[in-house]
């Protein structure tokens, strides 16, 4: 008899609850008596730090019940703070070494050259680190069920912040796995995750505390109607989780959006690990690049319309075309293709086999992983960027018109420019890291120094007409208002195009005069 392959359904079904990898952690880790400690010191912290709240509160005798209901409230929120931080300390400490301590371990290589799927090695890793930080925030339960007792808070609203702070750590565990598959040591993975997840903590506050006072301008402090990205920050839970979105007329709680969010966001970096794990033409690479483009387009939708709701609805007398000013907000977007760069159009022979150079732009490799589809996926996702703000911004009723295409224009010129930068240094020098190092350095030479040596020594530069020497920084057109901005939009992005794309040639050129004399290393990477 032949044993028939197992279906979709059950091989999911195996790769998430009955996973060989998440047992073998489990065991690995409540072998001893270290979790015990671990579980032991951190509810004693917790316990510690409600006794202190609750003592200050009680001696204060002339408080009156609306204090009092105050103070409890305060108790709640001091709680929740402190899981939040659990998640953004512990997570990262359990899966950011996960595979990396594998690669030095020589366990690694072991582990790929059995029938084992990336997926199912990482849906392991991850579930082991996730279980553990839930079995945290399940001890911390009794802790927040005193501020239920006390009339701090209720039920539900615990319940709803709890399940965010679990999606949150589920998050922050597939980001660092993520990391542990990049980075080279695991002091360096940690490093990576921790600064990656304080970023991310960063930009969310800031994002939502933008929303939230532009709500608030229209329907006062009262509303329940909030931004879903208020629940993105692990720390503003408690704020989310009774607040709902407005879709299409119906109320969507925002602990379902974020949850749906969460989830995708663990996918991509699901994704990103397993392409970073899989060999030359592996499946998750195709995926990895057709799931970012598709949550591209998804994000662009929702930024457009909340753009244009604002841009229609607030005074923008002061800038000549609002589309415009929303064409920037596609340019500043899309310049954070800049860090995927170096990793995309790079190629050189000290690397594995998919650096290999395959190409100036060959748009049938843009989704295969090489360097020769490198710049045509990055002008694709432009080309989605900028359409997905176009109907985000259409939905939101605001009229578009062609003052919107230039500053895509300008990014996808830059993007070009660097993208030849990166091709020819990689043909000159024929390694793929040197050629990474010249691009960075080549950002801080031409976009980062010029912008704050202006902004160091010289004050209000940017609405003056006479700081001719600002005119001829990159991105002037970004930074700047001038009557002639669509003509220096225009010039700047066809220059840097044609730049682009003429280095882009140069670097074939070069590449087919000095052909590299096959190796040992060559032939084993091949």
């Amino acid at each position: 008899m032949t044993a028939t392959r197992p279906g979709w359904l059950q091989e999911n079904a195996a790769t998430y609850l009955s996973n060989a990898i998440a047992q073998r952690d489990f065991r690995v880790q409540f072998r001893g008596n270290r979790s015990l400690l671990v579980f032991g010191v951190f509810v004693f912290t917790l316990i510690s730090i409600a006794l202190l709240y609750y003592l200050q509160t009680s001696l204060d005798r002339q408080t009156s019940v609306a204090a009092a209901q105050s103070n409890l409230q305060m108790f709640y929120r001091t709680v929740m703070w402190s899981l939040a931080g659990l998640v953004c300390v512990i997570t990262p400490a359990l899966s950011a070494t996960a595979v990396v301590a594998e690669r030095q371990r020589r366990s690694l290589d072991l582990m790929m050259s059995a029938p084992v799927h990336p997926k199912y090695y990482l849906v392991g890793k991850m579930v082991s680190s996730y279980r553990y930080t839930w079995m945290l925030l399940a001890l911390a339960l009794p802790i927040t069920a005193a501020s239920v007792v006390l009339g701090g808070a209720a039920w539900n609203d615990v319940l709803a912040a709890y399940f965010l702070l679990s999606i949150h750590a589920l998050v922050f565990s597939a980001f660092s796995l993520f990391m542990s598959t990049i980075a080279p040591k695991p002091t360096t993975a940690l490093t990576y995750s921790y600064l990656g997840i304080f970023m991310y903590v960063l930009v969310t506050a800031f994002a939502s505390a933008a929303l939230i006072a532009t709500r608030m301008m229209g329907m006062g402090a009262a509303s329940r109607e909030q931004p879903f990205i208020v629940g993105l920050n692990p720390f503003s839970v408690i704020e989310a989780s009774n607040t709902y979105t407005m879709i299409a007329g119906h109320a969507i709680p925002n602990y379902v959006i974020v949850a749906v969010v969460g989830l995708l966001l663990t996918r991509l970096f699901l994704f990103a690990a397993g392409s970073v794990l899989s060999p030359y033409g592996g499946s998750e690479v195709r995926g990895l690049r057709m799931y970012g483009l598709a949550l591209l387009l998804a994000f662009a939708v929702y930024v457009g319309s909340q753009l244009g709701g604002f841009t229609t609805s607030a005074s923008m007398s002061s800038f000549t075309s609002n589309s415009y000013i929303l064409g920037m907000y596609v340019f500043w977007i899309g310049m954070l293709g800049l860090f995927l760069l170096p990793s995309l159009v790079c190629y050189g022979y000290d690397a594995e086999r998919r650096y290999r150079p395959t190409g100036t732009m060959n748009w049938l490799r843009m989704f295969d992983g090489t360097p020769g589809g490198g710049l045509p996926y990055l002008w694709m996702c432009v080309g989605v960027l900028t359409v997905g703000m176009a109907i985000g911004l259409a939905i939101s009723n605001f009229t578009v018109n062609q003052d919107f295409l230039l500053p895509p224009l300008l990014l996808l010129g830059v993007l070009t420019l660097f993208a030849g930068i990166g091709q020819v240094a990689s043909a000159a020098l024929a390694g793929v890291r040197t050629a990474r190092a010249v691009v960075i350095g080549s950002y801080l030479i031409l976009l980062v120094m010029p912008l704050a040596l202006i902004s160091a020594f010289f004050r209000d530069v940017y609405q003056e007409r006479s700081a001719w020497f600002l005119d001829v920084y990159l991105l002037a057109p970004m930074v700047r208002f001038p009557e002639e901005r669509w003509m220096m939009t225009l010039a700047y992005g066809v220059g840097s195009l044609i730049v682009g794309l003429t280095m882009s040639l140069v670097s074939q050129r070069i590449l087919s005069s000095r052909r590299p004399i096959p190796t040992t290393s060559h032939v084993i990477a091949a």
